[in-house]
């Protein structure tokens, strides 16, 4: 429990000709205690739009006003509007933590200081009562957990043309989904920076490399960004993991691969007849989709240049994977998906919006 002691200052305008008043010593020392709750917050298991992380002590004298939570972590600063029954929203606190930290599912502790506007009650002196401002003196910490869902990040530079949409994305892998891959031709020279799904465009908490020059393997960081150096010009996989925040560039063996002028996709969606044709990122290898919509279930496979001698499929693994050479079909649930495919891997993800 942190206690922290009020100190008070008037909105009203004061004619200072008129004769001083010690009002002061008409308005009690107001206390704000602030507990955080015991608990992990989980935020996968809150159904509600706001979650209780602190616990405001009764005030005698005054009323209730605002509050924030500041929020710190590393240098960095989020600001968390507090009511008075000491909820925030979980939309801003889920914000929060993935500023601050990542997106992994982990239990963290919140660290900063609450700052609080009272109201003192009106008195003779101050009929109007006073506006007072507090912030704890000492840090306040509760846990949290952000839910467990699938964290996509997305590279912009060299391999898309430094375009902000489309970006490419990384794969996860099905051992480990914070553990996520992208192959792709690199020039070895400002190969580009990273950003989770929801942020790209926002060059702000794009992420990068902690040295900007040519390594095989490194540290990720939202600080001092930095961009990503391949070790040399070439076909490259990129492995990222945002748990560990750390990347390493592994050299393909195939460093000529094929070319296609279309890859489509095909199934029981449009009675196996014709593609419904994907876009390429800048020659990058790295197809798209955007707001692809199945009105039902349905089964359907990758194709090259509209024809079946290349085909990719995969019988199982969903929302993403690696299709194989004439796999079985793909099985895909009724919705609108951002669709994105590798032809150098076969790797495939549906991002259902």
């Amino acid at each position: 429990m942190l206690v922290a002691g009020l100190t008070s200052c008037t909105e009203d305008y004061t004619d200072w000709k008129q004769p001083a008043q010690n009002t002061q010593q008409e308005q009690k020392t107001q206390v704000l205690t602030v507990t955080p709750v015991a608990e992990v917050v989980d935020l996968e298991t809150v159904e509600t739009e706001s979650v209780k992380v602190v616990e405001f002590g009764e005030l005698e004298g005054a009323t209730f006003v605002e509050a924030t939570f500041n929020a710190v972590q590393g240098g960095k600063t989020f600001v968390l509007s507090v009511a008075e029954d000491g909820t925030v929203k979980v939309a801003d606190l889920k914000k929060a933590i993935s500023s601050l930290y990542n997106r992994t599912r982990e239990v963290r502790d919140v660290t900063g200081k609450v700052k609080a506007t009272l109201k003192t009650l009106p008195t003779e002196v101050q009929p109007q009562g006073l506006t007072v401002y507090v912030e704890t003196e000492a840090a306040v910490t509760f846990r949290a957990m952000l839910p467990d869902v699938p964290t996509y990040c997305f590279l912009t530079g060299n391999p898309n043309g430094w375009a902000t949409e489309p970006s490419v994305p990384f794969i996860p892998t099905l051992e480990n989904q914070n553990v996520q891959t992208l192959t792709t031709y690199f020039n070895s020279s400002w190969d580009g920076k990273l950003w989770y799904r929801e942020d790209v465009g926002n060059w702000e908490v794009a992420m990068g490399a902690e040295k900007e020059e040519p390594l095989t393997e490194g540290k990720i960081v939202s600080e001092n960004v930095g961009c990503f150096f391949a070790p040399s010009e070439g076909f490259y996989t990129m492995t990222i993991d945002i748990k560990n925040m750390t990347y390493r560039f592994t050299e393909c063996e195939e460093q000529f691969p094929a070319e296609y002028s279309k890859i489509g996709l095909i199934g029981g969606f449009n009675g196996w007849g014709g593609d419904y044709e994907l876009i390429q990122a800048n020659k990058s290898h790295v197809w798209h989709a955007y707001d692809f919509t199945l009105e039902s279930d349905s089964e359907l496979k990758f194709r090259a240049n509209g024809g079946w001698d290349i085909n990719w499929g995969n019988g199982s693994d969903f929302p993403y994977g690696k299709g194989v050479q004439n796999g079985d079909n793909l099985k895909v649930s009724a919705g609108t998906y951002d669709v994105y495919f590798n032809d150098l891997t076969g790797q495939y993800l549906f991002i259902e919006k």
